[in-house]
Order: C-alpha cells, then structure tokens, then sequence
C-alpha cells in the first residue's frame, strides 16, 4: 500500500490529488484531511456509510506534508467510499498524524483572516459550578491542552493541585495528576501552572510551579510523577515537532529547550535580565512553538507577545507592544498565546478580560 501523488494526477485535472489505500483510488480535496483527522467523514456515494479515522497508509514524511500543503489549497469535491486492505507494513493515519507531529487543530485548511468572526456567547465545558474539588468543578484553571487525537482536554486546576482530564462530550472530569493535597511527594503538586502531552511517550509533562521542577506523568500510571527539570521557575510549556521540550522561566526572564532526557539546555528566548528591549523578556508566561521552531511567548509585564525565530539573538513584537493599555494595538499582562495554520496570533489579554487575535503582520488585535 503506498501514498501516491504525481503518479496518479491526470493531465487535465492537476488540481486533484489522489491516495492509493488499499489498492483503490480516491479523489482527495481540502475538506478530507480535516475530516479524517476528525475521525469520520461521510460519503456522497453511500450516505450511510463513514470511515473512522483509522485509515491505513504507508508513508514518506517529505511527500505527506507536500499533500498537507496542497490540501489547504483545493477545493472541495465529493469523495468516494471505500474499504482499505490492509497489510503488514500499513500504519494507523492517526498514528501516521502523531509521527509526524500533526493534528486537525494545527493543519485545519479552514481560511481564518481579519474578518473572521466567532459568536458572542460560548458554552461551558466544565465548571461553572462555584470553587471547589468536585469533579465538575475547579479552582483556579491556569491552563488547558486539548488533545485532538484522543478527544480529550487536559486541565491545570492550580488550587486543586491537580490536573483533570475531560472528555469533550463528558462535563465531569477525572484527575489523572496529583489531587493528594498540596505538597512536594512524588504523588503531590504544588500550584501545577501548565499541561501538554507528550504524544511520543504517552504522558502529561506539567509545570509544577511552586515545587519549582518539571514532572512527567504517564498516561498509563496516574499514581505518581517523575521530575525531570529540577530548580526551575517554570510557567509556560510546549513540545517541538522533535519532542524537544520548551520550558519559560519567570524569574531568569528566559525560554529554555531540553531535549527530552538531557540535562542540559539551550537559551532560545531572552536570558538577558529583565527588561523591555528586543532581547530581553519581563516575566515570561505561556509559549508556543510552531513547525518551524519559532518560539512565540507572552511577554506579560512588557505587556506584548514576542516571537523568536530559531537560533535568533532578539525576538520581534508581534502583538501589543504600546505599553498597558485596552486599544486595539494594546495588552495589559497577556498570558495563553496560540497561533493557527495561517499566522494569526491569539492572546489571552488578561487584565482586559478578553482574547484578542492578531493577524499575521497586523498592526492592531480584533
């Protein structure tokens, strides 16, 4: 079974692309990535037929994020059932996604630009039942991490000392870290500020803030974690395509990356003292790393979100960056930051009490 592409474009029609699963030929346009990552898609020859996402293809890295590229620019035709023969040597597509460090969230070819609008109103997920320790409740939730392979969102709830798994059609969370009381036992956290996942080796990595250290926590034994930074003043995390790992420091005003099981760390973000030029950072919150390595980070006292390319000395202010303020082209202490598929930033301006969205190279938030 092999992931065609060039070999099967006809010379008429070179806008389709076309998969070779399981010996059958389909027609791909942009709407199929999105719908078998979100793991079904139904089909205009056979309405009550689907296919859940556990597509099976051989793959080439280079070729996948070529069609990745050229999905996003196609347009939408229909698509044709079909039933995959499977082999020895096929892989999952959602296990193919994880290896390459893909997901519906980042590659989503849905066009989002200046003029996109949300609805006013959103729903609640979880909470919104007072403070407490219930299942259905939380205290404090510092961050969140959604994990779209597994339909899963992880929750920092800090003054619970725990971080909680939701499901998305489930409003009632289990804890799968900590939740043993405030402490510094390995079975303990202490104000847990950020989750992500660590799809590689199937575990939490959570910022364990005021333990000052990094701990793992396997998917598989919620029981305990095991730290592996220690003596940091961590905040904000995230994980390359790589599975290098990116830790913010608030007190060395400084974005660090690890290889995951190395003790030693490589600067990629500030480290110059506090302060408010290009190459310094005044406590450092939330980051985000893209495909390319570029470090995006809440710079939350210089009230700005800094972006920094790989292997870059100074960083470039993408959004805010005029002071404290509630203009449009102003923050005042922004942590969460995200960035889409097409550049555009999203902040969390948290004294304004509101997510602002940058596009990309815009001067002003909407």
């Amino acid at each position: 079974v092999k992931l065609g592409l060039d070999q099967f474009l006809s010379s008429k029609d070179k806008n389709i692309l076309t998969f070779n699963v399981g010996g059958e030929i389909i027609t791909n346009h942009r709407s199929t990535f999105t719908q078998v990552i979100n793991s079904t898609f139904n089909t205009s020859s056979l309405p009550s037929k689907t296919i859940n996402s556990d597509v099976f293809l051989d793959y080439n890295p280079k070729l996948y994020q070529d069609l990745i590229n050229q999905l996003r620019e196609i347009p939408s035709k229909n698509i044709r059932y079909f039933e995959p023969t499977l082999s020895k040597d096929t892989k999952s597509f959602k296990r193919m996604l994880t290896d390459l460090n893909l997901s519906g969230q980042t590659y989503s070819p849905v066009k989002i630009d200046k003029n996109t609008k949300w609805i006013n109103n959103g729903s609640t997920i979880i909470g919104g039942h007072g403070k407490g320790d219930g299942l259905a409740q939380l205290d404090w939730p510092e961050s969140i991490y959604i994990d779209d392979d597994d339909h899963k969102i992880y929750i920092s709830d800090s003054n619970n000392h725990r971080i909680v798994e939701l499901k998305f059609d489930s409003t009632i969370g289990q804890i799968v870290a900590g939740g043993n009381g405030q402490g510094n036992r390995i079975d303990q956290l202490d104000y847990p500020a950020d989750v992500i996942v660590d799809k590689k080796n199937d575990s939490l990595i959570i910022c364990d803030s005021r333990n000052r250290r990094v701990v793992r926590w396997c998917r598989q034994d919620t029981t305990h974690g095991q730290t592996i930074i220690f003596d940091i003043d961590c905040y904000g995390l995230a994980i390359d395509n790589n599975g290098d790992l990116y830790v913010s420091d608030l007190v060395k005003n400084e974005v660090r990356r690890w290889k995951i099981g190395d003790t030693n760390s490589i600067l990629v973000a500030g480290g110059h003292g506090e302060g408010h030029n290009l190459h310094q950072l005044y406590l450092p919150t939330s980051i985000f790393v893209d495909q390319d390595h570029t470090v995006y980070v809440s710079d939350e006292k210089n009230h700005r979100v800094m972006k920094w390319m790989k292997n870059a000395k100074e960083g470039i202010v993408v959004a805010g960056g005029h002071g404290k303020g509630n203009s449009s082209n102003q923050l005042s202490y922004p942590r969460g930051v995200v960035v889409d598929h097409s550049g555009n930033i999203y902040v969390a301006d948290s004294r304004n009490q509101r997510i602002m969205r940058w596009s990309k190279g815009s001067e002003e938030g909407s």
